[in-house]
């Protein structure tokens, strides 16, 4: 969360009693000013944080090509299920059972 984006939070969710004390007290640390044995670890954290927001991207990407790729192959999904799923009774929405 960035600090733009805490400021917003604490101005729309916190008690307005809170807000200023929190408004005030509030300010970005640069990593220059941690202590030095916990500046590594730091760093550590970022990165592994950038290749998680990139790996989430990737995935996003590849679940919309999926998607994408379902609608356009549906007939072509239909006909595989009927080979593989003899007497099922899938109406192309839901299991339909017998009452």
């Amino acid at each position: 969360m960035t600090l733009e984006e805490r400021i917003a939070e604490i101005k729309t969710d916190k008690p307005l009693s809170q807000q200023r004390t929190r408004l005030r007290l509030i300010r970005e640390i640069l990593p220059s000013e941690l202590p030095e044995t916990l500046r590594p670890i730091w760093a550590a954290l970022q990165k592994a944080e950038a290749d998680v927001d990139k790996a989430w991207a990737e995935w996003d990407k590849a679940r919309a090509a999926w998607r994408k790729a379902l609608v356009e192959n549906r007939g072509i999904l239909e006909a595989w299920h009927k080979s593989i799923c003899a007497n099922c009774p899938w109406n192309g929405k839901e299991i339909v059972f017998e009452t």
